[in-house]
C-alpha cells in the first residue's frame, strides 16, 4: 500500500495524503521518498497551484516513526513545495509531524 497519496483536482488543487494511518501517519524513508516523488511530479508541468497535506486516520502525523527512523534532514521535504501549501489537521500531531503543518501554513479542525 502506497504511503503517500496523490490526488489533483481540475481547479489546480493537490492533496497530498500521507497514509499510514495504522502507524499514526509516522514518518519513515519511504513516506518521505513517495512524498518528494510527489511533489516533484507537481512541480513538472502540472496545473497544481495549491497543494493541501492531511494525513489519513484519525491522526495527521505522530512523527517520525521510531521503528524505522531516518536522518533529521530527510524531514524537511516539506520545503521542497513550490506551490502554495496549507496543511489541514485533524487529530494529534507529535515531534516532525506538529512541525510539518507549521512549515505549510496551516489549518486545524
Amino acid at each position: 500500500m502506497p504511503e503517500v497519496l496523490i490526488d489533483l483536482s481540475d481547479g489546480g488543487v493537490a492533496t497530498l495524503t500521507l497514509n499510514r494511518p495504522h502507524r499514526k501517519n509516522g514518518i519513515t524513508k519511504t513516506l518521505v521518498d513517495e512524498a518528494i516523488d510527489a511533489l516533484q511530479l507537481l512541480g513538472a508541468g502540472t496545473d497544481c497551484r495549491v497543494l493541501v497535506l492531511t494525513g489519513a486516520g484519525r491522526a495527521f502525523c505522530s512523527g517520525m516513526d521510531l521503528s524505522e527512523p531516518i536522518a533529521p534532514d530527510e524531514v524537511t521535504f516539506m520545503r521542497r513545495v513550490g506551490q502554495l501549501c496549507r496543511a489541514g489537521t485533524c487529530g494529534g500531531s507529535g515531534g516532525d509531524g506538529a512541525d510539518q503543518p507549521l512549515r505549510a501554513g496551516s489549518r486545524s479542525g
